[in-house]
């Protein structure tokens, strides 16, 4: 009797913790910020330590051809769909779309929190040209033709 009560406690406790980490981060962040991130981005804590950043990954086919498109012959070739982080304020964001995180970020710049640029803004703001790079109150927003750029051509959304 004593062992079965113990087991339920352990197991009342367990999916207690799992509930709060998946669900708390978010409500604090909708608390915080006013709006809800879309359903395909996970928060979660950032470490104390976590510095500021954005990071895109890109999906690709488990076997490619040069130009990145998809090998036709046999079985087996699926996208590899990474994900891509966002730390920003106190929070981690995650999703295996990275125009979804990136549209959080934009968001998250609007609103004010500090992300700095990803290597993709900053190659996009080298090839534009310095002259372009915008005042510190506004923006540098990669263009959708910029973002699909490093996607493979047959997995672009």
């Amino acid at each position: 009797m004593q062992w079965s009560l113990l087991l339920i406690f352990a197991m009342f406790v367990a999916v207690n913790v799992v509930y709060r980490r998946s669900t708390w981060p978010r409500r604090s962040f909708v608390a915080e910020y006013g709006f809800e991130p879309s359903d395909e981005v996970t928060v979660l804590d950032a470490a104390d330590d976590a510095s500021p950043s954005l990071v895109l990954r890109f999906p690709y086919w488990r076997h490619a051809q040069p130009d990145g498109t998809a090998v036709l012959r046999g079985s087996g070739n699926s996208p590899i769909r990474p994900r891509s982080t966002l730390v920003a304020g106190n929070y981690l964001f995650e999703s295996h779309d990275p125009q979804v995180l990136y549209a959080l970020a934009t968001r998250l710049r609007r609103s004010g929190v500090s992300v700095p640029m990803c290597e993709e803004e900053a190659t996009a703001l080298r090839e534009r040209g310095a002259s372009e790079h915008l005042d510190g109150d506004e923006d540098f927003v990669l263009l959708s033709d910029e973002l699909y750029e490093y996607y493979p051509k047959d997995l672009r959304p």
